[in-house]
């Protein structure tokens, strides 16, 4: 039985990077208001912590889609994977060529295009679990954030290139 609202333990969990990194800021404050040599020294350093993983979990959180959407994404061991009732398929990393996001005024989808497959592995940003989509552009060198950050507030037709493998890789 829990003693938490449903809708307030969903919002906590969804916000428990940037919770988290505010707790350890706020214990680096404490420190540093201690006024010992060695606890300022700390205190510093649990400030500067905490504030990069709140901005970490904050960056995450907005890459997040609502839910409730079709299928599911997973990000294990370098493999991204998408299941839809209507299909689905796995890419790696290694393997993407160029990462797409397609804006719609009624949807947005990544489009995720690797040298294996000729189709794009197309996500709907609304589907569980597309936080990870943070982690997988964290793995590639270049991947353009603001560009992303662009397409999700964007309304109209328009497909925002993310990350692109450079030709000199290709070859």
């Amino acid at each position: 039985m829990s003693f938490i609202r449903p809708e307030l333990q969903a919002s906590l969990i969804r916000w428990r990077e940037v919770l988290v990194g505010g707790g350890v800021a706020c214990v680096g404050v404490y420190f540093t208001l201690s006024g010992y040599s060695v606890h300022v020294a700390l205190g510093v350093v649990l400030i500067g912590l905490g504030a990069v993983i709140a901005w970490i979990g904050y960056r995450r959180l907005q890459f997040a889609g609502d839910g409730g959407g079709l299928g599911v994404v997973e990000l294990n061991e370098r493999l991204i994977s998408y299941f839809a009732p209507q299909g689905g398929r796995a890419v790696s990393i290694d393997d993407l060529t160029r990462v797409e996001l397609v804006a719609t005024p009624r949807s947005l989808m990544w489009h995720l295009h690797s040298s294996d497959h000729p189709v794009p592995l197309i996500i709907p940003n609304n589907a569980e679990g597309t936080a990870c989509m943070f982690d997988i552009l964290s793995a590639l060198s270049g991947a353009d954030y603001k560009t992303a950050m662009a397409a999700m507030t964007g309304a109209g037709h328009e497909t925002f290139v993310i990350w692109q493998k450079s030709t000199l890789a290709l070859h």
